[in-house]
């Protein structure tokens, strides 16, 4: 067979059992009966083994092999099914390489919040503040001009701004919702990094020399500006030391281990399968921010003892849980709320607030995880944190602290709560 190109052409029209016939004369043994009764998952592992496509642990074989897996968990498991969900998504499929290697891991802001890197390069810190794609508002309409349509859908652009007051109130308004979202955008960006943080940006001035301040540019030159730092001839600003810290479990650089590939049939050996309780998470990082994040969420439904079976029947009526998950996280939650230094604020004779929105004075908004007020009419302020403890965690709620008491009310406790395999409560004053 020295053209394969040759071979496939004349037996295009060839049975499947010919063609796994002359397969025999390079020792390729293929039991067409068999064959055709295996899974796709099968079938392929069988492929790769009978054909020896590897000795060694192929990370693309694998991948292969897992995206077929999780495709038939939720999916028809013939060829052709599989093939079409493949052309479709390949542009999207790649290997997830180790994390303690020396490799890039390219990911949207979005999807590197509650994530550390070493380093970190933010590339592209010019985007303008106020794009979106087709932005369109309700635009409140007379009815007995329009049909009885009380309002209609409409661009958010120059002409509503200056069609009327309402059309300008709307603008100004859509324009604040994606200042907001670009400033929280920003703040997730710049605090990923825990040794180095390089970021890429432009000099962005408009043609008549002003500084363009719907730009994320303008925040960094307005930042180089004040320190007294800018010069219109540099392009590079560094802060710090650029020495990378090296730990001492990176002090010896990991090797890749050349690991076998193991695959054999059923057939080859007997298996009795007993089945153990699983994890619910796959690696402690991943374990540690899910967990963070489940809990939180849960905590934010339950206002007092009596929602909680409610709340976790809901989170696995909508699928966000399992029972074994959701039994797990009870616990977790019941440990909290029962904790002797909270108890008495899941009562329902207190006056409750989960995720309450408070404006200061400069227009910013901060977010309380629990806000109570007792029957006495005094604050407490409670903020759910995990992980270890952090200075910047008492600096956080004491800004809660402060806006409380701006509004009038008296602080009879302010708690940090940090929820790991234990429950602590820090109590700041």
């Amino acid at each position: 067979m020295n053209d394969p190109h040759e071979y496939i052409y004349e037996n295009l029209n060839s049975s499947i059992y010919q063609i796994f016939e002359d397969l025999q004369l390079f020792n390729i043994t293929l039991e067409t009966e068999n064959l055709l009764q295996l899974t796709l998952f099968d079938l392929t592992e069988t492929i790769i083994r009978s054909f020896n496509l590897t000795d060694k642990s192929d990370a693309y074989l694998q991948y292969l092999l897992d995206q077929i897996l999780d495709f038939t968990k939720h999916n028809p498991g013939d060829i052709m099914s599989f093939l079409s969900y493949f052309e479709e998504h390949k542009h999207k499929l790649s290997i997830v390489s180790p994390q303690n290697i020396n490799a890039v891991k390219i990911m949207t802001i979005h999807q590197s919040k509650g994530l550390e890197f070493p380093v970190v390069i933010y590339a592209y810190a010019d985007t303008d503040i106020y794009e979106d794609i087709e932005p369109k508002v309700w635009f409140n309409i007379e009815e007995q001009h329009y049909n009885g349509f009380s309002s209609s859908l409409v661009s958010v652009n120059k002409d509503l701004q200056n069609f009327n007051d309402q059309g300008d109130v709307l603008y100004h308004q859509y324009r604040s919702k994606l200042e907001l979202d670009s400033v929280n955008l920003l703040y997730v960006a710049l605090t990923r990094a825990e040794q180095q943080l390089h970021i890429l940006s432009k000099k962005d001035f408009k043609q008549n020399g002003q500084l363009n301040e719907s730009s994320y540019a303008s925040y960094f030159i307005k930042y180089l500006n004040d320190k007294n730092l800018w010069e219109d001839a540099n392009a590079d600003y560094s802060f710090g030391y650029p020495e990378k810290i090296i730990s001492e479990t990176e002090s010896e650089q990991t090797k890749p281990l050349g690991l076998k590939f193991i695959s054999q049939s059923k057939e080859s050996h007997q298996l009795k399968i007993i089945s153990n309780k699983g994890l619910l998470w796959d690696t402690k990082q991943e374990q540690a921010i899910e967990r963070g994040n489940l809990v939180h969420l849960i905590l934010s439904k339950i206002k007092t003892f009596a929602d909680v079976d409610f709340v976790m029947s809901e989170f696995i009526t909508t699928g966000e849980l399992n029972t074994l998950e959701a039994n797990e996280l009870l616990q977790l939650i019941l440990e909290t709320i029962n904790h002797a230094q909270l108890q008495s604020y899941f009562d329902d004779s207190m006056q409750i607030f989960n995720e309450q929105e408070i404006i200061d004075n400069n227009g910013l908004i901060y977010r309380l995880d629990r806000l109570v007020i007792t029957p006495d009419g005094k604050a407490v302020i409670i903020d759910y944190k995990t992980g270890s403890e952090k200075s910047e965690d008492k600096r956080q709620i004491l800004r809660y602290t402060q806006l409380i008491q701006e509004m009038g009310y008296t602080i009879k406790e302010s708690l940090l709560v940090y929820i790991n395999d234990d429950i602590k409560v820090v109590k700041v004053s």
